[in-house]
Formats: C-alpha cells, sequence, structure tokens
C-alpha cells in the first residue's frame, strides 16, 4: 500500500470515528455521506483528486444529504458556516471496528477511544496522547449539533442553523482533536521515532523535509496551556484561538489566571503593573516602572511613598512601620523610636525639625532603619556629653537622609561608626565632630553621595576605614590642619573597596588629602591637585559648611561625569545634568 493510500485509510477509519462523535453519521439527512471529503484524509485528498484545496463539512445544514465531497478551491465568505476538515477528521470511535473488546467500558471516554486506536494500529503506541481533558467539550459539540440532527425524521430545529458562537464551539474541538492525533497517525512507512524513511519528520503543524520548513496553520486551542506564544498566550473560549489579552471578553481576569505576577492587561500584553495598580510590585517591595509595566527595585526614597527604600537591595521597607519623631510626634526623641522597633526589625523613622541631643544610638541585631528628614527639615543630631558617636551601626542597616550630625565634643568618638555593619548615607552633613566625621571599620560597608563630611579640630581624619568598604559619589570632604598629628580628609588601611567618584577631598594640612593604598578615584578635585589653598572654595569652611561660593577654581564645575544612577539633584534638591556622560560639578553643592 501507498503512503498516500495508507494515510487516506487512515484517516476515513478514525473519520469514523468523529462523526460518531458529533452526530455526523455516514447516512441519513443532515449526516455525511461516505464520499466526503473529511472521511477521506481532508485537504490531501481534495488535492489528489484536483478538487480543490481544502476540504470542508458543514456544520448548520444539509450538505452532508447530498452526493457533495465537500472540495473547494478555498475558504470563502460562502462557506462561513462550516469546518474546515485539515487532515480529515482524525479521532476514536464508539464500536467494535476500531479495537473495542467485549465489556471495555473505557472507549466511552475519548482516552479509552485513543487506547483501541493504538490497538488498532491507527495511532503510534509509543505516541503520549492524553484527551481526556476534552471530554466535556465533546460532549458539548454533541449536545449543540443534536439541535440540528432531525432524529426520526424531523428536524428539532425548524430552522436548523446554530449561532456562530455555537457553531465555532463545534469547530474549536474538532479542530483540538484533529491537532492533537494528527502528529501520531501511524504510517506505514514511519519508524515509531516519527521519522520517514526518506528523513522527512511527520507530525504537528510543521513539517521539515530538508532544508525547506512548512507551516500548515494556526493550532486551535482548548485552554490556554494549547498557546505556548508569548505573544497570543491566551486561549478565547468562543473562537477557539490563541489570542492576547485583548482579544478576551475580561483581559485583567485571563492575565491574572494565566500568571498572577502579570494580571493585568496592558496594550495586549500581560504585564505585573500600572501606576494605578502596583499591587503586584508592592507585595514584593518593589516598585512599578511606568514604562515598562513591571516591578523593579526603588532606588530613591520617593518610590516607596511614605516608608524608605533599602537602597542596598532595593526593596521598600514596610509601610506599615513608619514612626514621626518631633515635638507632637509619635516620639519625642530618637532613643525612644528606634526602642520601638525589636531585633530583625524593619522601619522608617519621619524626623521633624529639630535638635535632638545626647540621644547616642546604636542599630544592631539585624534591624533596618532609615532616618528620613521631614520634607524642607534639617534635623540636628548633636552629643554635648559622654564618649559616644551619635550613631553606631553594629550589626544592622541604617538609611539616612537629609540630617545633620554634629557637635559631638568627644575627641574619642566620630559622629557616626560603622562598625561590622552598613551604612547609606544621603544629602546628610555630618560636620563639627571633634572625634571625626565617620570612621566605618570591622568588615562594615559604608555608602556616602551627596554629603558633607568635615571636622571642626585639627589632626583628625575626616573619613577613617579600616578593614572595610567604602563608595563614596559626589561629597565634599574636609579635615583641618596638622599640628602634630595627620589630618586627611580620606585615610584607609586594611583590605576593603574604596571608591571615589565625583567628589571633593581637600584639608588645611600640607601632606596629602587621601591616603589609601588601593582607593579607585575619579571624577574628583583634591587640593593638592589644584595646588591652592581651600579657605575661600566654599561659604563657611571652618563651620562645615561646604557649599561652593562662587570663588572656587573653575575644573570643579567640570570635573566629574554624570553617569547613569547618579543622583538627579545635589545637596539642596539642585538639579544635575541628567544626562549621561554629561560634564558636572563635584562634589555635594551645584552653585
Amino acid at each position: 500500500m501507498s503512503n498516500s493510500n495508507h494515510r487516506a485509510t487512515v484517516l476515513t477509519v478514525t473519520a469514523l470515528a468523529i462523526g460518531s462523535v458529533l452526530g455526523l453519521n455516514t447516512v441519513g439527512c443532515y449526516r455525511l455521506n461516505e464520499g466526503h471529503c473529511a472521511l477521506q484524509g481532508g485537504d490531501a485528498w481534495c488535492r489528489d483528486q484536483d478538487l480543490g484545496s481544502v476540504c470542508v463539512y458543514e456544520v448548520d445544514g444539509s450538505l452532508g444529504q447530498s452526493d457533495l465531497h465537500g472540495c473547494h478551491p478555498a475558504l470563502t465568505a460562502e462557506l462561513e458556516r462550516h469546518a474546515h476538515v485539515e487532515y480529515g477528521l482524525p479521532a476514536a470511535v464508539f464500536n467494535e471496528d476500531v479495537g473495542a473488546e467485549p465489556g471495555d467500558e473505557q472507549l466511552t471516554t475519548i482516552e479509552g477511544q485513543v487506547a483501541g486506536l493504538v490497538r488498532q494500529g491507527i495511532l503510534r503506541p509509543d505516541c503520549d496522547v492524553v484527551l481526556d481533558d476534552l471530554q466535556a467539550q465533546v460532549e458539548d459539540a454533541m449536545a449543540l449539533r443534536g439541535q440540528i440532527d432531525p432524529g426520526k425524521g424531523k428536524a428539532r430545529n425548524p430552522e436548523p442553523y446554530l449561532s456562530d458562537g455555537q457553531r465555532q464551539r463545534i469547530v474549536a474541538i474538532v479542530d483540538a482533536i484533529d491537532a492533537r492525533l494528527e502528529p501520531c497517525l501511524m504510517d506505514e512507512d514511519t519508524d515509531t521515532d516519527g521519522t520517514d524513511t526518506d528523513g522527512t519528520t511527520t507530525g504537528g503543524e510543521t513539517e521539515t523535509t530538508g532544508e525547506t520548513e512548512t507551516t500548515t496553520g494556526p493550532m486551535p486551542c482548548m485552554g490556554n496551556e494549547d498557546c505556548p506564544d508569548a505573544v497570543a498566550p491566551l486561549c478565547e473560549p468562543m473562537s477557539g484561538e490563541c489570542v492576547d489579552c485583548n482579544g478576551v471578553a475580561d483581559g485583567d481576569a485571563a492575565c491574572a489566571e494565566l500568571d498572577p505576577q502579570a494580571p493585568l492587561c496592558v496594550a495586549g500584553t500581560c504585564v505585573a503593573c500600572t501606576p494605578e495598580d502596583p499591587s503586584v510590585c508592592e507585595a514584593q517591595a518593589l516598585v512599578c516602572d511606568e514604562a515598562t509595566n513591571s516591578c523593579v527595585p526603588c532606588t530613591e526614597h520617593d518610590q516607596c511613598g511614605e516608608a524608605a527604600c533599602n537602597l542596598f537591595d532595593g526593596r521598600c521597607l514596610p509601610a506599615d512601620a513608619v514612626v514621626h519623631v518631633g515635638a507632637g510626634q509619635d516620639f519625642a526623641t530618637l532613643t525612644d523610636a528606634v526602642a520601638d522597633f525589636g531585633a530583625g526589625a524593619q522601619g522608617t523613622i519621619i524626623v521633624h525639625g529639630g535638635d535632638y541631643n545626647n540621644q547616642a544610638i546604636t542599630v544592631d541585631g539585624g534591624r533596618v532603619l532609615a532616618f528620613l528628614a521631614n520634607d524642607g527639615d534639617l534635623p540636628r543630631w548633636t552629643q554635648g556629653a559622654g564618649g559616644s558617636s551619635q550613631l553606631t551601626v553594629a550589626d544592622g542597616t541604617v538609611l539616612m537622609d537629609g540630617l545633620q550630625v554634629s557637635g559631638n565634643t568627644s575627641s574619642m568618638a566620630p559622629g557616626v561608626q560603622v562598625d561590622g555593619g552598613r551604612a547609606w548615607l544621603d544629602r546628610s552633613r555630618v560636620v563639627q565632630n571633634s572625634g571625626g566625621g565617620v570612621v566605618a571599620q570591622s568588615g562594615g560597608e559604608l555608602v556616602l553621595r551627596n554629603c558633607f563630611v568635615g571636622v571642626a579640630v585639627n589632626s583628625i581624619d575626616a573619613i577613617s576605614i579600616t578593614g572595610a568598604d567604602l563608595t563614596m559619589h559626589y561629597t565634599t570632604v574636609g579635615a583641618s590642619a596638622n599640628t602634630g598629628m595627620p589630618a586627611r580628609a580620606l585615610y584607609c588601611e586594611g583590605s576593603g573597596q574604596i571608591i571615589v567618584r565625583n567628589s571633593i577631598l581637600v584639608s588645611f594640612d600640607a601632606g596629602p588629602e587621601v591616603e589609601c593604598t588601593g582607593a579607585s578615584l575619579s571624577g574628583s578635585v583634591t587640593e593638592a591637585e589644584l595646588g591652592m589653598l581651600v579657605g575661600t572654595w566654599f561659604a563657611d569652611y571652618n563651620a562645615g559648611d561646604f557649599h561652593l561660593s562662587g570663588t572656587h577654581p573653575a575644573p570643579i564645575d567640570t570635573a566629574a561625569t554624570w553617569q547613569a544612577g547618579d543622583p538627579a539633584a545635589d545637596i539642596d534638591g539642585d538639579p544635575r545634568p541628567m544626562t549621561d556622560g554629561a560634564m558636572d560639578h563635584a562634589g555635594a553643592d551645584v552653585p
């Protein structure tokens, strides 16, 4: 038997099955006759007989009552109430002709019918076809086709036509069964691995012969699992076609069912969020990127509402863990506010204007706390007594924005000490502390952006790093004079990564402002490089006011290079260029 004849025989036998399932028996009114192309192999049979290019059968009328074979030159509007039978009607049957065994009740299900076809040699035994998920749809199609089945010579429906939606439900199930079973049809010259003896790969919607690949048409669907294309991932239930989310009745609901992490339909695509509905992102402590409708890490505190952004990992701190400190607020002191957060807690402390004196605080126990200045305020955190830093970060994380840490009278304690923890300071002033500005040690991690860091006394380093990491961008650092001991803007020793960009580092010391082996400095300015004194560069150097005076050296104005991810504004909120690669002012202030 030739390949084509064997294929036609297979499809004829399996076609009898779907005819039975859908009420399309081989005799009688409104039923397919035995010569119909649907029972002979579909489009291929029509082409072999030179009768046309497509094979259709009528869903809604009496085509089967005549001798019409169903072959046509092309699909046309006149055939709109027909189903295109591309491969014939490959499906199983209820009768003994295809391998039913006495008492085999499994043959009343689609899965059982497939088993019968395998026993009969119609389907390849190695092909894993499971169609039990289509059973309900088949029963639905049978019921619909029964509306125009005359039964005992009497039409049940006076006008034997179904609605477009009903017709499409029948067409969809026929297409789905056709697509599922066609790749597994046993062919006389096909090995069990699906390869013909001439090297042609068979099955599915794509046939590959040598260097040519031909796609025979779109795959019908019965569920979203039948729609692997990301452009059209949803199955439209009425048409049985894979569509984007604009092609279904409720795009948001369909997207949510497909992927709960992308529950919104925007311009035909399922996305995670919109500015109006960022709930998926908020559940992950992320923020919604309006340009891509995706959840991304936060990079600024303002992106997290009243809460702060943990800039180390890009996650917003909890929105329900925000407290205010100051006169008439939740807490009167910083000490009481910090004590409200237990070990491992995360929270945001909004600090209102005023002086907070003698409130030495240690953040440890794995806590993640943010100290954010209330809008428009410049709170001052001072220490007039005792020998402690205003802020010590041990095994914890601190985010600070907009505070002034100053006035520590102890020569033994800097304003901020990072002792193994992590601290990220933005737009803050750590100045006029007798024990130095910032010390980081014991494996700690320190980030300074848009900050002033200075020392009010001689022979004290402004920033001292010992066995810790420092990242410093757009920061102005000033030390006083050497009166027997060095006074450096930046001093470091031990292992640690030191990266300094777009900053100003100066001192009244005759020695180097930076003494840090292995440090990476770029886009920055030092007093030694310019070869001049710093007294007139700033508004009030001795008082720690490092705003540029307007009489500063011109190279400061163009030394820095703004890069994507750098701050959009300076310490006062004045804008930076916001163009990647643009020249910019070094230091924290744009005059």
